[in-house]
């Protein structure tokens, strides 16, 4: 009790060092002034891990061509508190830009968000970063980064070119790829 403050109505305090993952019960005894004794009992969960969370699509380090990427997350806290689902959001970056909240574009299901971005993206480098938090809220972020590139290469066959005199020919593509 010395690391408890008590009043005429309770106590409260802080233990002095942490306890681990897991159910902990209370038991408190006390006696009032008059001797009367009285219990009280009580149970509580630490759980100090976040839960898991995975950018499934846009794959990770992926370059795409479609403008309007379909997007697929997964979450899960196996063997916690459970996943806050209104805690879920995923956010579209491109930077310099602020970080966009697309997580209404998506389909909620217990388990994942998905569905395709409504926004067409125009080409560059962008990046989903996830955030997760279960009932007891430990939070855990993820990010994954992608590329949209919409124009195709240019090349073109400079050599050989018209007839050529031997077999086994020298070909010379220069292309250029944005």
């Amino acid at each position: 009790t010395a690391s408890f403050a008590r009043s005429d109505s309770g106590a409260k305090g802080t233990l002095a060092g942490p306890l681990a993952d897991g159910r902990h019960d209370v038991q408190i005894a006390l006696s009032d002034r008059a001797g009367n004794d009285g219990t009280g009992s009580g149970w509580f969960v630490v759980y100090t891990v976040g839960p898991q969370a995975t950018i499934v699509a846009p794959a990770p380090n992926g370059v795409f061509k479609d403008a309007t990427p379909g997007v697929e997350v997964t979450f899960a806290d196996p063997g916690g508190s459970g996943v806050d689902l209104a805690t879920v959001h995923v956010f579209l970056i491109r930077d310099p830009d602020p970080p966009v909240d697309v997580t209404s574009m998506l389909t909620s299901a217990p388990d994942r968000l998905a569905g395709d971005l409504t926004s067409v993206l125009s080409a560059g480098t962008y990046r989903l970063r996830l955030v997760v938090s279960d009932r007891a809220t430990n939070t855990t972020t993820v990010e994954g980064g992608f590329e949209i590139v919409t124009v195709a290469p240019s090349l073109a066959v400079t050599s050989p070119h018209g007839f050529v005199a031997v077999a086994t020919p020298t070909f010379t593509i220069p292309y250029h790829d944005d």
